[in-house]
Protein backbone atom coordinates (compact mmCIF):
# COMPACT_ATOMS: atom_id res chain seq x y z
CA UNK A 1 0.00 0.00 0.00
CA UNK A 2 2.77 2.18 0.85
CA UNK A 3 4.56 2.00 -2.68
CA UNK A 4 1.29 2.51 -4.48
CA UNK A 5 0.68 5.63 -2.59
CA UNK A 6 4.38 6.32 -3.22
CA UNK A 7 3.66 5.80 -7.05
CA UNK A 8 0.14 7.67 -6.94
CA UNK A 9 1.75 10.54 -5.72
CA UNK A 10 4.91 10.60 -8.27
CA UNK A 11 2.21 10.13 -11.01
CA UNK A 12 0.38 13.48 -9.81
CA UNK A 13 3.77 15.97 -9.56
CA UNK A 14 4.93 14.07 -13.51
CA UNK A 15 1.53 14.96 -14.15
CA UNK A 16 1.91 17.74 -13.15
CA UNK A 17 5.33 18.83 -14.58
CA UNK A 18 4.39 17.99 -18.04
CA UNK A 19 1.48 20.52 -17.61
CA UNK A 20 2.73 23.44 -16.09
CA UNK A 21 7.08 23.21 -16.96
CA UNK A 22 9.32 24.12 -14.77
CA UNK A 23 6.61 25.08 -12.06
CA UNK A 24 5.77 22.47 -9.47
CA UNK A 25 7.15 20.79 -6.80
CA UNK A 26 10.78 18.52 -6.96
CA UNK A 27 11.25 16.65 -3.96
CA UNK A 28 15.10 15.82 -2.92
CA UNK A 29 16.40 13.16 -0.71
CA UNK A 30 19.73 13.48 0.68
CA UNK A 31 21.81 12.61 3.87
CA UNK A 32 21.72 15.26 6.68
CA UNK A 33 25.07 16.69 6.24
CA UNK A 34 24.14 17.27 2.57
CA UNK A 35 20.83 18.40 3.07
CA UNK A 36 21.62 20.58 5.46
CA UNK A 37 24.51 22.22 4.82
CA UNK A 38 24.79 21.62 1.05
CA UNK A 39 22.01 21.66 -1.07
CA UNK A 40 20.67 24.83 0.61
CA UNK A 41 22.95 27.15 -0.69
CA UNK A 42 22.71 25.48 -4.64
CA UNK A 43 19.10 25.19 -4.41
CA UNK A 44 18.82 28.81 -3.36
CA UNK A 45 19.73 29.72 -6.61
CA UNK A 46 17.55 27.43 -8.62
CA UNK A 47 14.57 28.51 -7.14
CA UNK A 48 15.14 31.94 -7.14
CA UNK A 49 15.96 31.48 -11.09
CA UNK A 50 12.44 29.43 -11.81
CA UNK A 51 9.31 31.34 -10.54
CA UNK A 52 6.71 28.41 -9.37
CA UNK A 53 9.59 26.24 -8.80
CA UNK A 54 8.74 24.58 -5.05
CA UNK A 55 11.47 22.52 -3.81
CA UNK A 56 10.76 19.64 -0.85
CA UNK A 57 14.27 18.05 0.67
CA UNK A 58 13.69 14.96 2.90
CA UNK A 59 16.62 14.73 5.24
CA UNK A 60 17.88 10.88 6.21
CA UNK A 61 20.96 9.33 5.76
CA UNK A 62 18.87 5.94 4.52
CA UNK A 63 18.39 6.11 0.88
CA UNK A 64 14.88 7.00 -0.36
CA UNK A 65 13.26 5.03 -2.95
CA UNK A 66 13.32 6.30 -6.37
CA UNK A 67 12.40 3.35 -8.03
CA UNK A 68 8.50 3.92 -6.38
CA UNK A 69 8.99 7.05 -6.59
CA UNK A 70 9.36 8.31 -2.74
CA UNK A 71 11.67 11.27 -4.49
CA UNK A 72 12.16 12.72 -7.26
CA UNK A 73 15.99 13.39 -7.38
CA UNK A 74 18.73 12.13 -4.83
CA UNK A 75 21.92 12.96 -4.19
CA UNK A 76 23.84 9.72 -2.80
CA UNK A 77 26.88 8.72 -1.63
CA UNK A 78 27.81 5.72 -3.41
CA UNK A 79 26.72 4.42 -7.27
CA UNK A 80 23.29 3.55 -7.96
CA UNK A 81 23.09 -0.70 -9.33
CA UNK A 82 19.31 -0.49 -9.54
CA UNK A 83 17.87 -0.87 -13.60
CA UNK A 84 15.45 1.91 -14.68
CA UNK A 85 17.45 4.69 -12.96
CA UNK A 86 19.76 7.73 -14.44
CA UNK A 87 22.86 8.55 -12.28
CA UNK A 88 25.39 10.92 -12.62
CA UNK A 89 28.78 11.64 -10.74
CA UNK A 90 29.41 14.80 -9.73
CA UNK A 91 32.89 14.34 -7.92
CA UNK A 92 33.48 13.83 -4.93
CA UNK A 93 33.66 15.16 -1.02
CA UNK A 94 37.28 15.18 0.65
CA UNK A 95 36.92 13.56 4.09
CA UNK A 96 39.76 14.65 6.73
CA UNK A 97 40.51 14.42 10.67
CA UNK A 98 39.95 18.04 12.64
CA UNK A 99 39.98 19.07 16.08
CA UNK A 100 38.99 22.27 17.34
CA UNK A 101 41.75 24.89 18.31
CA UNK A 102 40.40 24.69 22.50
CA UNK A 103 40.87 20.85 22.32
CA UNK A 104 44.57 21.21 20.87
CA UNK A 105 44.85 23.84 23.39
CA UNK A 106 44.43 21.25 26.14
CA UNK A 107 45.27 18.00 24.16
CA UNK A 108 48.08 18.72 22.82
CA UNK A 109 48.30 18.34 18.79
CA UNK A 110 48.91 15.07 17.73
CA UNK A 111 52.61 14.48 16.50
CA UNK A 112 52.01 11.62 13.81
CA UNK A 113 49.26 9.12 12.98
CA UNK A 114 50.06 6.78 16.13
CA UNK A 115 49.58 9.27 18.57
CA UNK A 116 46.23 9.73 17.38
CA UNK A 117 44.96 6.94 18.94
CA UNK A 118 46.00 8.05 22.25
CA UNK A 119 43.44 10.62 21.81
CA UNK A 120 39.36 11.05 22.68
CA UNK A 121 37.19 10.91 19.76
CA UNK A 122 33.76 11.57 18.11
CA UNK A 123 32.55 9.23 15.95
CA UNK A 124 29.48 6.65 14.74
CA UNK A 125 27.42 4.89 17.22
CA UNK A 126 25.29 2.25 15.37
CA UNK A 127 26.86 2.60 12.19
CA UNK A 128 30.47 1.70 11.86
CA UNK A 129 31.33 3.74 9.24
CA UNK A 130 34.43 5.59 10.79
CA UNK A 131 36.87 3.04 12.33
CA UNK A 132 37.60 1.06 9.37
CA UNK A 133 38.28 4.01 7.03
CA UNK A 134 40.84 5.10 9.31
CA UNK A 135 42.38 1.89 9.97
CA UNK A 136 42.69 1.77 6.24
CA UNK A 137 44.57 5.03 6.34
CA UNK A 138 46.91 3.28 9.10
CA UNK A 139 45.39 4.98 11.83
CA UNK A 140 43.72 2.22 14.59
CA UNK A 141 41.66 3.93 17.25
CA UNK A 142 39.64 1.64 19.74
CA UNK A 143 36.26 1.71 20.43
CA UNK A 144 36.64 2.80 24.03
CA UNK A 145 38.44 5.78 22.37
CA UNK A 146 35.07 7.33 21.00
CA UNK A 147 34.29 9.00 23.78
CA UNK A 148 31.29 10.56 21.64
CA UNK A 149 29.08 8.81 19.61
CA UNK A 150 26.39 9.18 17.49
CA UNK A 151 24.88 8.16 14.16
CA UNK A 152 24.01 12.02 13.64
CA UNK A 153 26.83 14.19 11.39
CA UNK A 154 25.70 17.37 12.91
CA UNK A 155 25.54 16.18 16.25
CA UNK A 156 29.30 14.95 15.69
CA UNK A 157 30.25 18.11 14.25
CA UNK A 158 29.12 20.22 17.34
CA UNK A 159 31.00 17.53 19.34
CA UNK A 160 34.36 18.74 17.68
CA UNK A 161 33.49 22.23 17.72
CA UNK A 162 32.90 21.85 21.30
CA UNK A 163 36.17 20.09 21.98
CA UNK A 164 34.58 16.91 23.08
CA UNK A 165 37.21 15.42 20.74
CA UNK A 166 39.21 13.83 17.42
CA UNK A 167 36.76 13.42 14.22
CA UNK A 168 36.02 13.50 10.85
CA UNK A 169 34.37 15.47 8.97
CA UNK A 170 33.78 17.08 5.26
CA UNK A 171 36.90 18.97 4.72
CA UNK A 172 35.53 22.55 3.44
CA UNK A 173 32.47 22.35 5.76
CA UNK A 174 34.76 21.41 8.89
CA UNK A 175 37.12 24.37 7.80
CA UNK A 176 34.25 26.74 7.66
CA UNK A 177 33.18 25.77 11.13
CA UNK A 178 36.62 26.85 12.36
CA UNK A 179 38.28 23.44 13.31
CA UNK A 180 41.68 23.05 12.13
CA UNK A 181 42.90 19.85 10.34
CA UNK A 182 45.19 17.31 11.23
CA UNK A 183 47.49 14.64 9.12
CA UNK A 184 46.80 16.23 6.17
CA UNK A 185 47.94 13.32 4.43
CA UNK A 186 44.67 11.49 5.93
CA UNK A 187 42.69 11.79 3.27
CA UNK A 188 39.11 9.88 2.03
CA UNK A 189 36.93 10.88 -0.60
CA UNK A 190 32.92 10.06 -0.25
CA UNK A 191 31.36 9.65 -4.18
CA UNK A 192 28.73 11.98 -4.64
CA UNK A 193 26.23 11.21 -7.29
CA UNK A 194 22.82 12.55 -8.50
CA UNK A 195 19.97 10.04 -9.36
CA UNK A 196 16.62 10.41 -10.59
CA UNK A 197 14.05 7.78 -11.95
CA UNK A 198 14.62 7.71 -16.01
CA UNK A 199 11.11 8.41 -16.11
CA UNK A 200 11.38 11.61 -14.77
CA UNK A 201 14.37 12.68 -16.18
CA UNK A 202 12.49 14.68 -19.32
CA UNK A 203 10.67 16.42 -16.97
CA UNK A 204 11.50 20.15 -17.32
CA UNK A 205 11.23 20.70 -13.44
CA UNK A 206 12.88 17.83 -12.32
CA UNK A 207 15.82 18.37 -15.49
CA UNK A 208 16.59 22.04 -13.77
CA UNK A 209 16.73 20.91 -10.14
CA UNK A 210 18.92 17.88 -11.27
CA UNK A 211 21.64 19.58 -13.67
CA UNK A 212 21.60 22.18 -11.16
Amino acid sequence: VEAMAGTSQSLVRAVSGDAEGERGTVRVSASEVMGAQVLPRILAGVVAAHDGLQVEVSVSDENADLLHREVDVAVRMVRPSQVGLVAKRVGGRPIGVFASAVYLEDHGRPASRESLAAHRWVGFDRRDLLAPALQAAGVHVPRERFVFRSDDSLAQLNAMRSAVGIGVYQVPLAEEAGLQRLGHEIEFELETWVVTHEELRSLRRVSVVFDA
